[in-house]
């Protein structure tokens, strides 16, 4: 999982949005499988916060949508515990660290795959 939990979706280049979606999907499938424990570490390093997964998985389809692109998977919980917080703060230095960049490219909007 990247360090991008909780950035806003529309400040998100098209490649991190979509690895942010399917993240959000991989710790649901953690979830319903119960191992919680495989999450923990970025639990731990303030880059998920269980609560907020289907928070953030809507935000993220629906920018997909504002971007015209199709979105057909619905986050498969709405009640799921409190567990973990964001470090948004900290996630963007890092980010910054690896030279990457959370803003959207000129014209990305257009190149749909």
């Amino acid at each position: 999982m990247t360090r991008m939990w909780g950035n806003d979706p529309k400040r998100l280049s098209w490649l991190r949005l979509n690895g942010a979606h399917k993240e959000t999907h991989q710790a649901a499938g953690c979830i319903k499988k119960g191992k919680f424990k495989q999450l923990m570490g970025h639990v731990r390093k303030g880059q998920v916060a269980i609560h907020l997964l289907k928070v953030y998985h809507d935000q993220l389809a629906e920018e997909m949508l504002r971007r015209g692109y199709n979105h057909n998977t619905p986050f498969p919980y709405n009640d799921l515990p409190k567990i973990g917080f964001l470090d948004i703060d900290e996630n963007k230095r890092e980010l910054k660290r690896r030279g990457e960049s959370l803003e959207v490219r000129k014209g990305e909007h257009d190149n749909k795959n």
